[in-house]
């Protein structure tokens, strides 16, 4: 279900499902984009800063794309305007199980486009001991319903 902008109000939170990170999935990601030893090569990686396997970055943050997309209810996005701020505190490795939660932290209207409303929302990535593995700060713009909209949702 798409909440659109009059559904939600700064302090909104919701949570997606499970998602398990697998082996093959963390290989075949840093072996096209990210070709690091602790990314694609096991054995090289147990000597690495990590001591074993751990996905890359970028794909952590795939990972809080496919969370998001896939969440019960989720917000009716028309684009990211970008991230305020990202931290990966944690490592991502193959096992892992990762939820995520987004909470609105303030919307207003567009000074340029009144019909578009801007929110910010913090994104926390947790594995399955509850250790943030990412956090951020995302910008996002949303479409505002006119009067005549929001009555036709009502009657339907």
């Amino acid at each position: 279900m798409k909440l659109s902008y009059s559904d939600i109000y700064p302090g909104l939170t919701l949570t997606s499902e499970g998602y398990p990170v697998k082996q093959e999935e963390v290989i075949a990601f840093a072996s096209q984009w990210d070709p690091q030893p602790f990314h694609i090569d096991p054995v090289a990686a147990r000597s690495s800063l990590f001591g074993k396997l751990a996905a890359c970055g970028m794909h952590t943050q795939c990972i809080r794309g496919i969370l998001q997309h896939r969440m019960p209810q989720q917000l009716d996005i028309n684009a990211g305007l970008g991230a305020e701020s990202v931290t990966l505190p944690k490592p991502v490795y193959p096992g892992d199980v990762l939820t995520l939660t987004v909470r609105v932290v303030d919307m207003r209207a567009s000074a340029s486009q009144p019909q578009r409303g801007i929110v910010r929302v913090e994104q926390i990535m947790r594995n399955q001991n509850r250790e943030v593995v990412l956090q951020q700060v995302a910008v996002v713009m949303m479409p505002i319903p006119t009067p005549s909209e929001l009555e036709e949702i009502d009657h339907a």
